[in-house]
């Protein structure tokens, strides 16, 4: 099961990239600031191309991998079953050698069908965002 980016993330990074490679253009005679921003503006338009079309995080049978915001695995999450996941209040713990842990993953960032999906597929209610 993958777990996608909101789709409101990338269109933000979408449309702020946009508007500053516009405004770097329309300002390239004026010194090399422009062409920093410029370079500003095409590096978050990249990243929102990774955020409208990359995922959060992958749960697989005995794993979870959590990738970065470009897209790179970022860390990687091994268990015996699926059971020894839990949210509570919105945040993903892990029980591992009979302690729990905090995983880093957040339900704002994530679409919220998906996200709804995972906290059923680990047994837990229904969570109203």
């Amino acid at each position: 099961m993958k777990v996608h980016y909101r789709k409101s993330i990338g269109l933000f990074y979408l449309v702020v990239g946009i508007i500053f490679s516009i405004y770097a253009l329309l300002t390239l005679d004026q010194g090399t600031s422009a062409i920093i921003i410029l370079g500003f503006g095409i590096g978050l338009i990249l990243i929102s191309i990774q955020l409208l079309a990359g995922c959060l995080f992958k749960l697989d049978e005995h794993k979870l991998i959590i990738n970065s915001i470009i897209g790179i695995p970022m860390s990687t999450h091994q268990f015996e079953s699926i059971k020894d996941l839990e949210i509570v209040d919105k945040t993903v713990y892990l029980y591992q050698n009979e302690s729990l842990k905090k995983i880093s993953l957040t339900a704002w960032m994530a679409n919220q069908r998906e996200w709804q999906a995972f906290v059923e597929k680990l047994g837990n209610p229904k969570i109203d965002e």
